[in-house]
């Protein structure tokens, strides 16, 4: 009786095991959307936008939805200069993010056949994002300090984002697959703005700051560069980790 629930229980588990490899190995590759040979640096931006703004229609890969695209993780912005006339830290929760859908993937490097001899750097545009967030503020405008909380709204024009990723890569029955350790970006942008609206205090001071922190947005926008940088390379990892964890790299490309 033993032996028999044994081979039953065996039976199962090998049932499981086919069923798991018949659903990696189900994925096809989307018809309109063409492949390329290995280090085409024409064809590969070309590829990975079409695979972005068509991630509802290619479950398989689960890309997260990218209008809009839902980022649950806390961040943080602060400028580092304690002398400046104008000092905020500003920590976001719960941000949603509108206008990823409209990235264009415009140039790469690497990509080449082989995953452990090559390296994967991209530059991307955005022609408009807007952030929205839950925040919590601290700041001290022209030696006035503020402590605010609620909803803020960012807005930015014309992104370039220039990424590149540091990754392992890691063997699964006899194939290659990508996972991405870390994203390091430079940004480069043409308008940044932000409006906070606070639960608490006064609407008068809201709106001081709104005018201070937008007045003064480039110098504002330099010192937070490095946060910001910081959190979009988070969220590309989050947009990026998913197309290359369940797919092998090899079959991102023409055979």
């Amino acid at each position: 009786m033993i032996l028999k629930m044994m081979k039953n229980q065996f039976f199962f588990v090998c049932l499981a095991i086919l069923c798991l490899f018949g659903t990696v190995h189900s994925f096809e590759w989307p018809a309109n959307i063409p492949k390329c040979k290995p280090g085409d640096e024409t064809c590969i931006p070309q590829t990975l936008t079409q695979l972005f703004r068509h991630a509802d229609e290619i479950p398989e890969l689960k890309i997260p939805d990218m209008d809009p695209f839902v980022f649950n993780q806390p961040t943080t912005l602060r400028t580092r200069n304690p002398n400046a006339p104008i000092n905020i830290v500003i920590r976001n929760t719960n941000t949603t993010i509108y206008g990823l859908n409209a990235m264009e993937i415009t140039q790469i490097k690497g990509f080449e056949k082989d995953p452990r001899k090559t390296k994967f750097e991209l530059k991307s545009f955005v022609p408009f994002l807007v952030t929205v967030s839950n925040y919590k503020s601290t700041m001290n405008l022209f030696a006035l300090p503020i402590t605010t909380e609620g909803i803020s709204n960012t807005t930015i024009s014309n992104l370039e984002i220039r990424q590149f990723v540091d990754f392992d890569v890691i063997q699964k029955n006899g194939k290659d697959y990508i996972k991405v350790k870390n994203i390091r970006v430079h940004l480069k942008l043409s308008k940044f703005s932000v409006q906070f609206k606070s639960k608490t205090g006064n609407p008068t001071v809201n709106d001081t700051i709104n005018k201070v922190v937008n007045e003064n947005w480039r110098e504002i926008y330099s010192e937070l560069k490095p946060d910001l940088e910081k959190n979009i390379g988070e969220v590309v990892k989050a947009m990026v980790t998913p197309i290359f964890s369940d797919i092998p790299y090899q079959e991102f490309f023409q055979q």
